[in-house]
């Protein structure tokens, strides 16, 4: 489970190159994801996250795996909303 941070700046240019650097690494287990805030347009305001999204998915999602329920949710904007808390 990456922690968010994957990239200095949410763009195609560093997505690209995160991207090759994760092929070359040739993981054998899955990649999951959370996002950061630097992993959106603009890492120090408020920004959007749609390539984060278009690349990985949902920002906020739970998972149930051995007996055990993951949830995972964006706090790159350093709250979390009423949603996302029910």
């Amino acid at each position: 489970m990456q922690l968010g941070d994957m990239v200095s700046r949410g763009i195609p240019r560093n997505y690209r190159r995160f991207y090759k650097d994760l092929d070359e690494s040739r993981l054998s287990k899955p990649f999951l994801s959370v996002i950061g805030n630097h992993d959106r347009r603009s890492p120090h305001g408020r920004s959007d996250a749609d390539l984060y999204e278009g690349l990985f998915g949902p920002l906020n999602y739970s998972f149930d795996l051995a007996g055990a329920r993951f949830v995972v949710l964006d706090t790159s904007q350093e709250f979390l909303s009423p949603e996302q808390l029910a």
